[in-house]
């Protein structure tokens, strides 16, 4: 295994017991209009795209070297598609991420989040804007001579200055795998401690993650045990969480993770302790294109007896595990291309057709486009032999984004086709009805 490979997987890790603590924190876990912006113990920006409680945060596999030769182009979060992040590249490399939502019929973008990079090709900065709370957060990341992460300095600014408020420290072995993880927050002055953890292997593979918190002394928090059921594809089928309740360990969260035959992960099932038995709590499922990059996703909660839709961890896998990025959220639609954009496409300058989301679809989906200038706008789906199925649009239309929802309730599952034809635009796109 590559120590690439297993520094991901132990972050990854990391980050799913952070976060899925954040989640035992939410009542019912059922998506309602939310807004925040705090930051985690993990170093990690969470913060709100707005009336769809659809949580982002990046994780720092993103200070990894890739070159991808796919490239995301949108991922669209939510049940009711109401917020989305859009990517922007230079020289084949992330340069930007934008955060939308969806309001009174156009699209709003709200959040930035700028990446600069070192000459080695590997990231420098993180730098996260909020139009809408005037706010603004930095992670500067520092390399050893081997690449590894070993600090990341986070801040915010304020009164035309940054302001240094945590970091993340990491401490290496000779396989490049992170041993000690410490975070620090800044006080009086001063670096204090607030929380570090232990990783332990067996052989190549991670065995458990120890965290303690600091309370005048180092305190004993949480013991996370990893099993593997395939150990030589490096993929875990168990995790157990336990909690320090003072006098001893005692359980807190069980996860149950599946893969396909292409070693992707299709499943995970998490659970709680009530203190007698493992109750169910949260699920997710994965589906993958023919790259084997992540497509679709989406999560359901166990509440009165009934799985519903609901919040859960979800993650895009996309290259190889040496980039994540993830969210609280209920589903998310991932859509891809096969060259990078240089010019910004959040300000297109030209006619553009979007794919369908979510695709498959079942049975609604929506379908966006842009008008560089006002035009007659004919939109329609077909079937696979060109038979004419419904009229979407036959009208004079203003330049700027356009969008509308096609309702397939009528018809049934099978490929079709849907077509936008301008006095200067002619393209067609394929989506998939699936019941």
């Amino acid at each position: 295994m590559s120590s690439v490979r297993g520094s991901s997987s132990l972050i990854y890790i990391f980050i799913r017991t952070i976060i899925f603590s954040i989640l035992l924190c939410i009542p019912s876990l059922i998506a309602q209009p939310f807004q925040r912006s705090i930051k985690d113990n993990n170093n990690y920006l969470i913060t709100d795209v707005q009336k769809d409680v659809n949580l982002f945060f990046l994780n720092s596999i993103l200070s990894k070297k890739y070159y991808p030769t796919i490239y995301v182009d949108s991922i669209v979060l939510g049940t009711t598609n109401t917020a989305k992040w859009t990517l922007e590249y230079t020289d084949d490399k992330i340069s930007a991420f934008y955060g939308w939502y969806f309001f009174e019929g156009e699209w709003i973008n709200d959040l930035r989040i700028n990446v600069t990079y070192y000459p080695s090709g590997f990231v420098a900065s993180k730098v996260w804007q909020d139009s809408i709370h005037n706010f603004s957060f930095k992670d500067s990341l520092i390399y050893d001579s081997s690449n590894n992460e070993v600090i990341n300095l986070s801040g915010f600014f304020n009164n035309g200055q940054w302001i240094c408020d945590s970091r993340t420290r990491r401490e290496y072995d000779e396989y490049n795998r992170v041993i000690y993880i410490f975070y620090d927050v800044w006080q009086n002055n001063n670096w204090q401690n607030n929380e570090r953890g232990f990783y332990y292997y067996t052989e190549m593979s991670i065995d458990s993650f120890y965290l303690q918190k600091w309370n005048n002394g180092w305190e004993n928090l949480r013991m996370t045990y990893v099993y593997y059921e395939y150990p030589d594809i490096n993929k875990y089928s168990l995790m157990i969480s336990k909690e320090w309740n003072g006098s001893q360990w005692v359980n807190q969260s069980r996860g149950n993770f599946k893969y396909d035959s292409r070693e992707n992960q299709e499943y995970e099932f998490w659970e709680l302790w009530n203190g007698v038995d493992w109750i169910a709590s949260w699920r997710s499922f994965y589906s993958y294109n023919s790259s084997n990059l992540t497509s679709n996703a989406y999560a359901e909660i166990w509440y009165n007896e009934n799985w519903v839709p609901g919040w859960g961890v979800l993650f895009i896998n996309w290259m190889f595990d040496q980039f994540k990025i993830g969210f609280i959220v209920d589903t998310i639609s991932v859509y891809y291309r096969l060259t990078s954009v240089k010019d910004p496409i959040v300000n297109p300058k030209e006619y553009k057709l979007y794919q369908n989301y979510p695709n498959p679809f079942n049975p609604t989906t929506t379908i966006e486009y842009f008008l560089p200038t006002g035009t007659h706008v004919h939109l329609a789906v077909y079937d696979i032999l060109g038979g004419e199925i419904e009229t979407l649009v036959d009208e004079n239309q203003i330049s700027g984004y356009h969008k509308i929802t096609f309702d397939a309730s009528n018809i049934s599952s099978s490929l079709y086709i849907y077509r936008i034809k301008t006095e200067n635009f002619l393209e067609s796109k394929i989506m998939i009805l699936q019941r």
